[in-house]
């Protein structure tokens, strides 16, 4: 069941991210996708009913890796999955396999190999756990020769198929009246921040990877999905397309995060 409590801490992850676990689940790393127009943006807004005025912190943070962990305990992430999962509206909206997976059953299906030096900067986060915050309608296209399987000469398997995909991520961490939240930054991680428990205090972290207000839009039909294989080497006839099922093009149409399996290797 998910948790019921108010958390602490409630991280939202939107825009272009490619998210993989630590073989031992550690860590979550956000791999940061590199594109024009993409711009790396921190939010930290205190949430209180006691505070008329809650403070709000906003960053454009040093092209640098960040970190957050909770000080006094071990590392460890998980990730909420109830039950069977099916791309249907009827699933638990929560549920963090909304996700979409390069390496899962609906696209490729195998391990894909990470183009050398395309991930420059990530979010490393240490504890906590990932669900699905909001969701959007999205048109996944799959290359021809993944429409395979047919009888009499028609396919089995669709070209295209539509359903929910996760666009934001949420990660919810509860703290101890000991610990602390500890966000980190800069060059070698030299430049630290800390949040601590308090009553009738949580604290909301927006890190988003999207376009700037003033940025020029995309040409019509085009989606933001296409740059993740900047970084995962597929070739171009193997490579799907994810659009926004609204039938509208605009600055982040999708762009939403993704997820590639289980690693032993850190992304860069």
């Amino acid at each position: 069941m998910f948790p019921s409590n108010s958390p602490d801490i409630t991280f939202v992850f939107n825009g272009l991210f490619l998210i993989a676990f630590e073989k031992d689940r550690k860590f979550c790393q956000l791999g940061v996708i590199r594109a024009e127009r993409h711009c790396l943006k921190i939010k930290i807004e205190t949430q209180s009913a006691l505070l008329r005025d809650a403070p709000e912190l906003s960053m454009n943070v040093p092209n640098e890796n960040i970190l957050f962990e909770v000080t006094r305990r071990a590392s460890g992430v998980d990730t909420y999955e109830p039950g069977p999962f099916e791309r249907n509206s009827r699933h638990d909206r929560r549920d963090f396999r909304w996700v979409l997976d390069f390496e899962g059953r609906e696209l490729h299906n195998h391990q894909l190999p990470v183009r050398d030096g395309a991930i420059k900067r990530s979010v490393f986060v240490h504890n906590g756990l990932f669900y699905t915050l909001d969701r959007e309608e999205v048109i996944i296209r799959r290359p021809i020769q993944h429409v395979d399987g047919t009888v009499d000469d028609v396919s089995l398997i669709p070209q295209f198929q539509t359903g929910p995909m996760c666009k934001s991520l949420g990660c919810d961490i509860y703290l101890s009246d000991r610990e602390e939240l500890l966000f980190k930054y800069g060059p070698d991680a030299n430049y630290s921040m800390r949040l601590k428990k308090e009553n009738g205090i949580s604290y909301k972290i927006s890190v988003t990877n999207l376009c700037d207000d003033d940025a020029e839009p995309p040409p019509p039909g085009s989606s933001d999905f296409a740059l993740y294989y900047d970084v995962l080497d597929v070739p171009r006839d193997e490579q799907f397309k994810v659009l926004s099922a609204l039938g509208t093009a605009d600055d982040r149409n999708p762009c939403n995060p993704t997820r590639v399996g289980i690693t032993e290797a850190i992304l860069d």
